[in-house]
């Protein structure tokens, strides 16, 4: 697998490299927002030690520190503070509310769900379903 992006940590400061081969792919101006933010996310578990740049101790792993870097990806994103103001200015009522939103922060769909989903959005009286593609099937997430 070819990652769309990668943070280095290199004499004392990050860089952060996104790809350029999946520019014509539909939906890729999205996907390099929230890679770049991801990436920016990973920068969070770092800090100064002995002069040089290294993870924090308590800064998770694998997997873990995959999912953490994906919310801070959703939460720079779409900031709570912007999210609230537009939530009190119209709440989501259905599917097509959630496109709209997703819109307007220039994010993916699923970025929306799970934003709004934080938010609890879903609680009342409705609820959004997150699907993947698996073969020839979907699966609920």
């Amino acid at each position: 697998m070819i990652p769309e992006a990668a943070m280095q940590v290199a004499a004392g400061s990050f860089r952060i490299c996104i790809q350029s081969n999946f520019a014509d792919f539909p939906g890729a101006a999205l996907r390099r927002r929230f890679s770049l933010a991801h990436e920016l996310g990973h920068i969070l578990f770092y800090e100064q030690q002995a002069g040089a740049l290294r993870p924090r101790r308590d800064a998770p792993r694998g997997d873990g520190l995959e999912a953490a870097c994906h919310q801070a990806a959703s939460m720079i994103l779409v900031p709570s503070k912007t999210l609230k103001v537009e939530l009190r200015r119209r709440p989501p009522s259905g599917s097509e509310d959630v496109v709209e939103f997703a819109n307007r922060f220039q994010v993916s769909t699923e970025v929306m769900l799970r934003r709004l989903s934080a938010f609890g959005i879903f609680e009342h009286g409705w609820a959004a379903v997150l699907t993947r593609r698996s073969g020839d099937t979907f699966v609920i997430e």
